[in-house]
């Protein structure tokens, strides 16, 4: 699966840019966002209002940008999309009631998403398609009608201390998903696919406390 998104009312090509403090809404049609980032390199988008726009924030074949502080209501399809752009921070952001997903990575690696708040989206929280490598660490991820967090085809990210509250499944990985997961609260229950150090700690001095017992028996 692959998308191509192009074209918008704010379309950014221009390094350095600053958004902030605009409200954007009614950006219709397939393939429009409320503001797209297009090969474009540090540019902050912050504290922006983005209601009822086909897609909230797109960032295509971007690197090093920050998106920070961004309310995105009902968007038509997805509240963020990144496709082929790498090393971008999302930080702070509300995303609720979008048609398709809150999040949407394809094809983008180390990128960080922390302190986001994204809940009642109509398909999935943030949804990861042949995507390594990003960290997503510390968001409240609640009542999204699909899965919290979906990874397919998708390596080597590491996914701690989430909250993840009454989505149908909390973490989905699905074909060719391999990823680092632990301390992460889904619903009542910490879930991690991972040992912490603690525990390995713990393991290897019983079994050294074993060794030595069974060696001074004999």
């Amino acid at each position: 699966m692959f998308r191509f998104h192009h074209f918008s009312d704010s379309l950014i090509t221009s390094d350095n840019v600053t958004v902030k403090g605009f409200t954007i809404s009614g950006v219709e049609g397939p393939e429009k966002a409320g503001i797209y980032l297009d090969e474009v390199n540090n540019c902050t988008i912050s504290n922006n209002i983005l209601l009822n726009n086909h897609n909230g924030i797109g960032v295509v074949l971007s690197v090093g940008n920050m998106i920070e502080e961004n309310s995105i209501i009902a968007s038509g399809f997805d509240g963020i999309f990144v496709e082929r752009s790498n090393n971008n921070i999302l930080e702070n952001n509300t995303i609720q009631f979008s048609e398709w997903n809150g999040m949407l990575f394809e094809s983008s690696a180390s990128n960080e998403i922390f302190f986001n708040h994204i809940s009642f989206n109509n398909r999935n929280g943030i949804y990861f398609i042949s995507s390594t490598n990003n960290i997503i660490g510390n968001n409240n991820i609640s009542s999204n009608t699909q899965n919290g967090l979906l990874f397919e085809d998708s390596i080597n990210n590491t996914v701690k201390e989430n909250l993840l509250l009454n989505n149908s499944k909390g973490i989905n990985e699905a074909e060719y998903a391999e990823n680092h997961i632990y301390r992460n609260q889904v619903n009542d229950k910490e879930v991690s696919t991972i040992p912490f150090p603690g525990f390995t700690i713990v393991f290897l001095v019983i079994l050294v406390v074993f060794i030595v017992k069974k060696k001074y028996r004999k």
